[in-house]
């Protein structure tokens, strides 16, 4: 009983790591995975850990993974094959632990766990200001905006993993909590993080974060009634938005104002490597190579290789000396597998999100369409940032119970 109980402080403990530093300093993440699923592996119980794995949804999980193992039969890149597999083990890792996690987490635990996150993601925000400052101290240069200010992350994931963030501040301790200055508090840590995705200039991050407030307020008033407040609440957000992108307009730093330019040229320049217009491009390239291999794909280390021969005989040359990935994590999958990639990827995120709604999971439905819709934007299940993330959350949420209330 001593020796089980040992085992659970060590499951909290480092997932309660984990969540921490997910945003904070995330090369520390894999180190902390290797220790959690080595725990796993010394606690033993296996047939109790197989009889777990009996949930479809898990089933789906894992067999995401199990696509790309496959896909080495027909790939010719096998060093490019084996590093992506191994950038995907928290696929088929967390998925195996999540009878086990199951087991320990409670609400109040879990709850901790979310508390932790919530807390590493305004140290990270902290990190980057006071990083842009030193900077800009030094050189008076502007390192206030998007991959200046993000220091250890790109600024897409940076602005994903802010927006959890934000949703856990809305669902888990907003609604429920009873003491104003608490209130205060946490409607000011809302605030800050929505004012730092903008300074992110992350356009997918802006745009669903804008999208998110007014589900937000919709559902918030639905619940509580209070109209005057709440409206009144997100208006100042929303204005904190067009006050800072002022700013960044003025510097010539906005990238929703850029994007909107080049949407309105109509003008793609295929020697381009600007973001708006390079992402057109690659999913172009991407489309017709999923149309000449959408039964089986092209292998599971082959696709960079192939994007790279179709950007050179579709005359691509900016993005092609960058080597610039799908930058559409349905479309990769899909290069890389064929169609059943595809559907798999989509089920991974449609069967999950129909559970979370019939179960009154609101925090998890809402993780699942930020993951989802930021895939739409970037490949993210290419890095270890966006799959450590995914897979940690995405069974820390589906194990728990309903986090609505």
């Amino acid at each position: 009983m001593k020796r089980q109980k040992i085992h659970n402080n060590i499951y909290f403990g480092l997932c309660a790591l984990i969540a921490f530093f997910l945003p904070v300093y995330i090369f520390i993440i894999p180190f902390l995975i290797i220790l959690i699923f080595l725990n796993w592996i010394i606690e033993g119980k296996y047939s109790e850990k197989i009889l777990s794995l009996k949930s479809k949804y898990l089933i789906l999980f894992i067999s995401y993974y199990l696509l790309y193992f496959i896909g080495m039969l027909w790939t010719n890149n096998l060093n490019s094959g084996w590093f992506d597999l191994e950038v995907k083990l928290p696929f088929l890792i967390f998925p195996l632990m999540a009878g086990r996690i199951g087991q320990i987490f409670d609400v109040s635990k879990t709850t901790k766990v979310l508390f932790v996150y919530v807390a590493g993601s305004f140290v990270a925000t902290l990190i980057c200001l006071f990083h842009a400052g030193y900077l800009w101290f030094h050189d008076s240069e502007n390192y206030f905006f998007y991959a200046k200010l993000s220091v250890f992350l790109h600024p897409s994931y940076l602005s994903m993993y802010i927006l959890l963030a934000i949703t856990l501040l809305v669902w888990r301790f907003y609604i429920n909590v009873e003491i104003n200055k608490r209130k205060l508090l946490i409607f000011f840590l809302i605030c800050w993080f929505w004012f730092f995705i903008i300074l992110l200039q992350s356009k997918a991050g802006i745009i669903i974060a804008a999208l998110m407030f007014l589900v937000y307020s919709v559902m918030l008033i639905v619940k509580t009634k209070k109209y005057f407040q709440i409206i009144s609440a997100f208006t100042i957000i929303f204005l904190g938005y067009f006050i800072i992108n002022h700013f960044a307009i003025t510097a010539n730093i906005s990238r929703l104002k850029n994007a909107k330019d080049i949407i309105l040229s109509n003008k793609i320049d295929t020697a381009t490597v600007e973001s708006n217009q390079a992402r057109i491009l690659v999913w172009k390239a991407s489309a017709e190579i999923i149309k000449r291999n959408y039964i089986y794909g092209v292998g599971t280390g082959d696709i960079k290789d192939e994007l790279d021969k179709m950007y050179i005989k579709m005359n691509m040359t900016g993005i092609f000396k960058e080597h610039l990935n799908a930058h559409n994590q349905y479309l990769q999958s899909a290069i890389g597998l064929g169609v059943g990639g595809l559907i798999v990827i989509i089920l991974m995120f449609l069967l999950p999100l129909i559970y979370s709604i019939k179960q009154k999971k609101k925090i998890y439905m809402f993780f699942l369409l930020i993951v989802g819709l930021n895939l739409l934007v970037e490949s993210m299940f290419e890095t270890q940032a966006g799959v450590m993330f995914y897979a940690f959350f995405n069974i820390l949420f589906f194990i728990k119970g309903k986090n609505s209330e």
